[in-house]
């Protein structure tokens, strides 16, 4: 009777394990809901979640998916997949959370300049954590070939699970840089991860 059971219990075990998705097959979909505090992005995926809280008096999603009027200011939050690594993507260090982010940013400026002929200068880069969480806040100056406004992005990047997810928002001219920088300071300090769907 003792070996019956001890089959059965290993063969929930198992099943189990196959029925979850591992961190790295992971895909997730977004969804966007209002609340009495403004609004919050989910993303879901088969077996993890995460989530944001935009506080805000009034949130209104835009025709571009991402993109949300938080009291009238543009904010994005968006995800990249990271690429293919042989990494527990559970347990990663800071130094490798360090490594797949600054080469994540490297190859978003590389985007911006020469495919959409963006110029951009002046890109500061630093580490900070928010809630035990590594990001990298990175912002730059940037202006299209047909404005000669200059305008700073700021971003606040992270990884979840397999994704690496992106807080940004723009400075135009005028406007308060720390103010803005603090927009997505706070956004950040509301991410929570799940390892179970939603």
């Amino acid at each position: 009777m003792r070996k019956i059971v001890l089959s059965l219990t290993g063969l929930v075990i198992c099943f189990m394990i196959k029925a979850q998705t591992s961190i790295a097959d992971e895909e997730f979909n977004s969804s966007f809901s209002p609340n009495e505090k403004g609004a919050t992005v989910h993303y879901q995926g088969k077996s993890h979640a995460f989530t944001l809280d935009i506080v805000a008096k009034e949130v209104k999603t835009t025709d571009n998916p991402g993109f949300y009027l938080a009291d009238n200011h543009i904010v994005q939050v968006s995800t990249v997949p990271l690429p293919p690594v042989k990494l527990d993507l559970s347990r990663l260090t800071d130094a490798q959370q360090k490594q797949a982010l600054s080469a994540y940013v490297d190859y978003e400026m590389t985007y911006f300049q020469n495919k959409l002929k963006l110029k951009c200068n002046d890109l500061k880069k630093d580490w900070i954590v928010i809630n035990s969480r590594l990001f990298l806040l990175w912002h730059f100056n940037m202006h299209t070939a047909d404005d000669n406004e200059v305008k700073q992005q700021i971003y606040l990047s992270t990884i979840c699970f397999n994704q690496v997810l992106d807080l940004n928002t723009i400075v135009l001219k005028g406007e308060d840089y720390p103010q803005q920088e603090q927009v997505l300071k706070n956004l950040a300090n509301t991410l929570k991860t799940f390892d179970k769907a939603l």
